[in-house]
């Protein structure tokens, strides 16, 4: 997926809550992508405030987050995340693979185009 959405010239904000949002910022630096970071603690999660604030300062054309991580245990707000980045018109990879089985999903159902 990294090297699906990298590329010279694109600035592309990464999430960093867990050891993977780390690994998925440098295959997106690898694919040539200028990358923004918001890093937290890996024992807390992101704000939808911190990522507002740094679409506000970075302009990205996509944004990249583990929802949830299981070294952790911690879970991203990704509803709240899935909305500011769409009022703003990004590009989004959400990594939802740990979340699988723990979360519900429903209220993703109407809110991704995807699904529309």
């Amino acid at each position: 997926m990294a090297a699906g959405i990298a590329a010279p010239g694109r600035t592309i904000l990464n999430i960093v809550t867990c050891p993977y949002g780390s690994l998925f910022g440098g295959w997106l630096e690898r694919g040539g992508a200028t990358v923004a970071e918001v890093k937290v603690p890996f024992d807390q999660v992101v704000t939808v405030e911190e990522i507002a604030a740094a679409i506000e300062r970075y302009k990205p054309c996509a944004l990249s987050f583990v929802q949830a991580e299981v070294v952790t245990g911690g879970a991203n707000p990704a509803k709240e995340i899935l909305k500011v980045a769409r009022d703003n018109n990004l590009i989004t990879v959400m990594d939802s693979v740990s979340a699988v089985g723990e979360r519900h999903y429903e209220w993703m159902i109407g809110e991704s185009t995807l699904w529309q």
